[in-house]
């Protein structure tokens, strides 16, 4: 099974334990609180479905896998490789001083992430180029 079915149907399971304790411990009365556990429960539920979903469909890929005969020749062997790159980091430092420009400073931020923004744009457009061009 695959870690994403894992991680769903454990969250799913989680879910649904969290529920059931939320609503067994939550007060009594008046200030019993229902749609809490329920929303919990629909959050499981639905946790457990795309895990099942996830779960079919890796499995008609792993039987369409099985079925088609390997490639055979230079294509087989080769493998596109893309070498590490600093540019989305540079994209996210950008992005995080726009954000944070347009809420605090708006004169000396916001132009510093569009620069940053333009460079590492340039600068990961010329690294995509040049491993394409080898």
């Amino acid at each position: 099974m695959r870690l994403s079915v894992r991680i769903l149907f454990g969250l799913s399971g989680f879910l649904l334990l969290a529920a059931t304790v939320y609503l067994v411990m939550s007060h009594r009365g008046a200030g019993r609180d229902l749609a809490g556990p329920a929303l919990m429960a629909i959050a499981a539920v639905a946790f457990g479905y795309v895990g099942l979903v996830l779960r079919a469909a890796a499995r008609r890929a792993d039987r369409a896998a099985g079925e088609r005969p390997a490639p055979a020749g230079p294509e087989a062997a080769t493998a596109i490789h893309v070498p590490p790159t600093p540019w989305p980091f540079v994209f996210s430092i950008a992005a995080l001083a726009l954000v944070v420009g347009a809420v605090v400073a708006t004169r000396i931020l916001v132009p510093l992430g569009l620069a940053l923004f333009a460079g590492s744009a340039v600068g990961w457009y010329a690294d995509v180029r040049r491993t394409h061009h080898h």
